[in-house]
């Protein structure tokens, strides 16, 4: 017995310390090609809230819509602040937080629903995605997303592993309540919340490891433990949501009422984005199209990526997760046909979540669909990464049961030999399917990163000059892109508009950045004071370029100006 609970000990540590590797290997990964925020959805939009937080003027989130409304996001990114500083680096950090938090949530998943390899598989698939690598180290809501997710997941799993009806209770209701606190993160959150009622109702008609007696646990203590406690972690996390929402100045329904008003918007009230359909933008993102004539077929190896066929309203989108979706659908097959259990609860989530964002509402009042995100699909990635982990993990629990019962009946070398080529021989199998996802993987991701920088490397290199030169006031036209957070916000900050130049507030002790040769320049009779910073050229093509059309933010070059 000593002897057991040693191996065991053992194992425990062995385990934690691979899982410490996968999380290393994860955050190198994150900060290969590190650039900060970028232009991939609102993360300036969060900065700038986060820096307010910081600041001490949380309040104004109340007024700046739907986004302001992000409380777990904006305080997490303003913790940070706090404690590192202003500066690019510390704004990534509770992305990465995230991530590293994500990572662990999903090795304890992968252990719960089958073991300590399914967990570990799990964890370094998710480390490795090209989503994972392109956002853990940006200011986004998509991983917290994932973090948020999983983290409910988890909750609803202990819930049915508990022994006690207590325990229970408690692990369902945090379920519940983690997913609805979601909505501070990003209203897709609540999404997660029908996964969790399944795996709810699920524990009802399973058998349940709580005994109350010796005739077990019926029908009715089960929905005691299981169904109450999940609309109960509901209900306490709607009352955090408005009392939090009060306490910064609004009324109790003001953050439910801001986000319900946004997603009224009549453009989300149609099955299409723009000309791309739904379901077209998410097969695309999770099943792009292969072959050649990629945007990078200059590069050697444009082979192992999406080809130019893949309509997307962002294009570089189709290189988010390459070739891992179909990887854990063909794992998640063959593990179905292998009567492996395990992968039935992250598929169920795989399916219900992608089924309501492609065609669910977010409106009570009326059906208004889920702006189509590439961002968004955060909430299953865990999922997927389970569907690969647990399925591998199953082929070997099966073929050691093999060995021992040929053991045990023909205890013949020939017999025992067989099943060690066998293992052996998947063992290389599984290891060149994650190396080849892994390879490409960072070579999309890399892609993508680059071309990122590239877009905002203009804005960069005028923040440096602006940092090194230390005037009183800087000046930018509107820019998608705002300069503060590369400057450390230590400048006064004024936003013009490039059809309204005022060039009465211009004085020699400011500095003004705007698109080089733009209009305002000539009005107010500026001259050059730096640049212009161009666009650098990208090794395998820039991925906002199309057909020598320039999409990227940006828009071009940028210059420095003075009076």
């Amino acid at each position: 017995m000593k002897q057991s609970q040693e191996q065991i000990s053992r194992s425990s540590i062995a385990s934690l310390a691979i899982l410490a590797l996968i999380i290393a290997i994860g955050i190198a990964l994150s900060y290969v090609n590190f650039y900060g925020p970028s232009q991939l959805g609102d993360q300036y939009e969060y900065v700038m809230f986060g820096w307010r937080v910081h600041s001490g003027d949380a309040g104004t989130l109340m007024y700046n819509g739907v986004l302001g409304q992000k409380l777990l996001l904006n305080y997490g990114i303003g913790l940070f602040f706090d404690l590192f500083g202003v500066n690019v680096f510390a704004s990534t950090l509770f992305s990465e937080f995230c991530f590293i938090a994500t990572l662990a949530i999903i090795y304890e998943i992968g252990k719960s629903l089958k073991n300590n390899t399914a967990g570990l598989i799990s964890a370094f698939v998710f480390a490795v995605m090209p989503i994972s690598q392109i956002y853990s180290a940006q200011v986004n809501d998509g991983m917290p997303l994932a973090f948020i997710a999983a983290l409910s997941v988890l909750m609803a799993v202990k819930a049915t592993r508990s022994k006690t009806s207590n325990s229970a209770f408690v692990f369902m209701a945090l379920g519940s309540f983690f997913g609805v606190l979601g909505f501070l993160i990003t209203a897709e959150s609540l999404i997660i919340l029908l996964p969790i009622f399944a795996i709810a109702l699920y524990a009802l008609i399973s058998k349940s490891p709580i005994k109350k007696s010796m005739q077990g646990f019926g029908l009715k203590g089960k929905s005691i433990s299981y169904v109450l406690p999940f609309f109960v972690g509901i209900i306490f996390g709607l009352a955090v949501i408005m009392l939090w929402g009060h306490v910064l100045g609004g009324s109790y329904l003001s953050i439910i009422k801001t986000d319900g008003d946004w997603y009224s918007a009549s453009i989300w009230r149609t099955s299409s984005y723009g000309e791309f359909s739904i379901l077209e933008i998410y097969r695309g993102v999770l099943f792009p199209l292969y072959g050649f004539g990629a945007k990078s077929s200059a590069a050697p190896l444009s082979y192992v990526l999406p080809s130019g066929s893949n309509s997307l309203p962002q294009p570089y989108e189709n290189l988010f997760y390459a070739w891992f979706a179909y990887a854990a659908i063909a794992f998640a097959i063959a593990a179905v046909l292998k009567k492996n259990k395990g992968i039935m609860l992250p598929l169920a989530w795989f399916l219900i979540t992608l089924a309501y964002l492609s065609a669910g509402t977010m409106s009570l009042s009326h059906y208004t669909l889920i702006p189509p995100f590439a961002r968004y699909t955060f909430i299953f990635t865990p999922a997927l990464a389970l569907l690969i982990g647990i399925s591998i993990a199953g082929f070997y629990e099966n073929s050691k049961r093999t060995g021992k019962n040929v053991s045990r009946k023909r205890a013949g070398s020939k017999r025992r030999k067989h099943y060690g080529m066998k293992k052996i021989a998947m063992t290389v199998l599984f290891v060149a399917v994650l190396a080849f996802l892994t390879f490409q993987s960072f070579y999309a991701a890399t892609l993508v990163k680059n071309s990122a920088r590239a877009d905002i490397e203009p804005f960069i290199r005028a923040a440096q000059y602006i940092n090194a030169a230390n005037p009183k006031e800087v000046l930018q036209s509107n820019y998608y892109i705002p300069i503060q957070i590369y400057t450390g916000f230590k400048y006064r900050y004024i936003s013009i508009n490039n059809s309204t130049p005022v060039c009465s507030e211009i004085n020699s002790s400011m500095l003004v950045v705007l698109k080089t040769n733009q209009s305002f320049q000539e009005s107010c009779s500026l001259v050059d004071a730096a640049g212009p910073f161009t666009v650098p050229e990208i090794n395998g093509g820039n991925l906002f370029e199309f057909d020598g059309i320039w999409t990227g933010f940006a828009d071009g070059n940028v210059s420095v100006y003075k009076r």
